[in-house]
């Protein structure tokens, strides 16, 4: 049986990924296409493709809208590829961050006992030092 009052806790299934509704919604005018030719307007702005254009389209010097259907297919594309790329590199480290802190943890026991054994000479190096590169490790992954 599913207890309804817990499940209304936790939030909605979401996607990293906005929808193109999403989009429309954060980004006014993000599916413009005015059927120009290409030639003779300035290049298309990367970063409004993907989103982040911190200008307006009267200061950037960069075209904010498409010229076809089919660059904007291209441009939306390019743009999902990009989140994608980006998504999966944060997955990657939170997997190599979990990895590292169990280590982390079986080494701390060993390098614990390892003193205890050694109670009466004090911390040595050889006590942490394998430790002590697994916590570097995972502040660069951090």
């Amino acid at each position: 049986e599913i207890d309804r009052e817990l499940t209304s806790l936790f939030p909605a299934n979401q996607t990293f990924q906005a929808n193109d509704h999403d989009i429309h919604l954060m980004v006014p005018g993000a599916d413009r296409v005015i059927d120009v030719n290409p030639n003779a307007v300035p290049p298309l702005c990367r970063a409004w493709v993907l989103l982040s254009c911190p200008k307006s389209h009267q200061h950037c010097k960069h075209r904010h809208y498409f010229c076809s259907m089919e660059e904007k297919r291209f441009g939306v594309e390019w743009r999902q590829t990009k989140d994608t790329q980006a998504e999966m590199a944060v997955l990657k480290c939170i997997a190599a961050r979990e990895v590292l802190l169990d280590q982390i943890k079986l080494e701390s026991e060993r390098s614990n006992s390892q003193y205890f054994a050694d109670s009466e000479v004090g911390v040595q190096e050889k006590h942490v030092r394998v430790l002590l590169t697994l916590m570097d490790r995972l502040r660069l992954v951090t």
